[in-house]
């Protein structure tokens, strides 16, 4: 939580705008995540083993409080 709201204001004080949280945390011990960039689209993928629960939901870092209470 220390490390998203660090880069978020990072972020807001050069770029001017609160970036999105992409993920949550994985919750379950062990697994992965497949990430990788299509230069020519501008666009991150993120694949998770497990997606449709709170914890792959993204967010912004003002909401992360009432995020980890789903988690």
């Amino acid at each position: 939580m220390e490390s998203i709201q660090l880069l978020s204001e990072q972020a807001q004080n050069i770029l001017g705008f609160e970036p999105v949280v992409m993920t949550g945390p994985k919750t379950r011990r062990g697994g992965y995540d497949n990430v990788f960039y299509d230069n020519n689209n501008r666009r991150l993928y993120i694949m998770r083993q497990q997606v449709g629960d709170e914890t792959s939901k993204s967010y912004l870092q003002s909401d992360a409080e009432n995020q980890k209470k789903k988690w």
